[in-house]
């Protein structure tokens, strides 16, 4: 007795690709976190959340952030930290900007603390970024 195999039915048919297509998870890209992103993060502080903080909407969470990262003496936040300095609408949160710069203490900041001392329209901002400027420049 020879025994043969049934045909493929309905049932046993693959769907047409368009529908295997639609059944497949989308692709999604690998993003490659910034080079500041690792290094904060090696540091285990959650550095990293400072650093997206600084572009909040509210001015107070802005100047306790700022103050942080001088706090913490994170030295990739001295760009970011400058640029806070130079543009930020209010002058709390420019004066905290120039106290963390010198508590950083990066000769990098010079410039910026050079400028606010010199323009900023906010006297206390200037004196911060003043006494941020000497404060540096006394470092050994």
């Amino acid at each position: 007795m020879v025994v043969q195999s049934a045909p493929a039915t309905a049932q046993t048919a693959q769907p047409p690709l368009a529908a295997q297509a639609a059944l497949q998870p989308p692709v999604v890209a690998e993003t490659v976190p910034p080079l500041a992103v690792v290094q904060s993060s090696a540091r285990g502080n959650g550095v990293e959340h400072f650093m997206q903080a600084l572009a909040d909407p509210n001015e107070r969470v802005r100047s306790d952030t700022v103050m942080q990262l001088g706090r913490l003496r994170v030295q990739q936040a001295v760009d970011p930290l400058a640029a806070t300095l130079a543009g930020d609408q209010s002058p709390a949160v420019r004066e905290a900007a120039a106290r963390a710069l010198g508590l950083i203490g990066s000769p990098k900041a010079l410039p910026a603390l050079q400028r606010a001392a010199q323009v900023d329209n906010d006297r206390e901002v200037r004196h911060s970024a003043q006494f941020a400027i000497e404060v540096i420049q006394t470092r050994p």
